[in-house]
């Protein structure tokens, strides 16, 4: 996004950070289901959730070795979590996991602009009753 043509908080939903996170949030809530079906132990599920986080700056570096940004990103994850951080990313593919997170930053932007409308309404509804009996002249 150009920087000086966007808002503090939609530049925030569509940072690189915002990215990384939203891509952790899925992989985190992906692991709470498997464990909800008996396939991840709850006390793995625990440590996933206890020790879940990225490094961008690490993530950068693994993305030249590994030429892949959501490889990079999970092996990153992976690390900082431990043993347990085996049962991050499985069964999911890397679509599963960008196109959701990219889903979810179109719903909170949408949400943002709805919200946005709706100040900008309120705010002409506003005016044009302060100004309803302001004389002007025809065309």
């Amino acid at each position: 996004m150009i920087d000086r043509y966007s808002r503090p908080q939609m530049a925030a939903i569509w940072s690189q950070e915002a990215l990384l996170r939203t891509w952790l949030d899925v992989e985190v809530l992906a692991c709470e289901a498997w464990e909800k079906l008996g396939k991840i132990p709850t006390k793995d599920l625990k440590e996933i959730q206890a020790k879940a986080a990225f490094d961008a700056q690490a993530i950068l570096e693994r993305e030249k070795i590994t030429k892949h940004d959501v490889a990079a990103f999970v092996s990153v994850v992976q690390e900082k979590i431990g043993p347990s951080g085996r049962f991050v990313h499985m069964g999911l593919t890397s679509s599963d996991v960008v196109d959701t997170a990219l889903a979810y930053r179109m719903m909170k932007s949408g949400e943002l602009i709805l919200k946005e409308i709706d100040r900008c309404i309120a705010i002409t509804a506003k005016r044009a009753k302060e100004h309803r009996d302001l004389i002007c002249i025809g065309r």
